[in-house]
């Protein structure tokens, strides 16, 4: 079993990145045009959504694992610390798990089934929020990373 990376790398730069990377992914989802040079197959476009929403899945599912887990982001808050206070987010995880993580049961190729552009939105503001309660919940010796970690802004 790996051992977790000290606390400064994993909140001055894990989490970060993890942040800036779903932020991004969603950001560009829809924005982001494939080369006129690539034209040669119909289809890349929408391979470029799909792999900018998988992206955003990958990340999303990290930083609900994260703030979820008990030797995860309370490891580092003080006492009375509960992450989506008031949010049910089991089902965002199912469908991640289900649909992007695992192949297994559960996967669907039934479009209205899938995790739609609401749900997207719904999910990082979510995530944004937590990340703000969390930065706020900071133990004080781990307060000198508060600033490291970024807060995108909710859309």
């Amino acid at each position: 079993m790996s051992e977790q990376p000290p606390t400064e790398e994993l909140l001055g730069h894990h989490l970060p990145y993890e942040i800036d990377q779903m932020f991004c992914s969603l950001t560009m989802l829809g924005e982001v045009q494939v080369p006129s040079e690539w034209s040669r197959r119909d289809d890349w476009q929408k391979k470029l959504n799909n792999a900018l929403m998988e992206s955003f899945y990958v990340h999303a599912r990290v930083l609900f694992e994260f703030f979820e887990k008990r030797k995860g982001a309370r490891k580092y808050t003080v006492a009375g610390y509960q992450p989506f206070k008031g949010v049910d987010v089991s089902g965002w995880i199912r469908k991640l798990n289900n649909q992007v993580a695992h192949l297994l049961d559960g996967r669907t190729k039934d479009d209205s089934h899938k995790i739609g552009g609401q749900d997207r939105i719904d999910m990082y503001n979510a995530l944004i929020r937590e990340v703000s309660v969390f930065k706020s919940a900071l133990k004080p010796e781990f307060a000198s990373l508060r600033n490291s970690i970024p807060t995108p802004p909710v859309v």
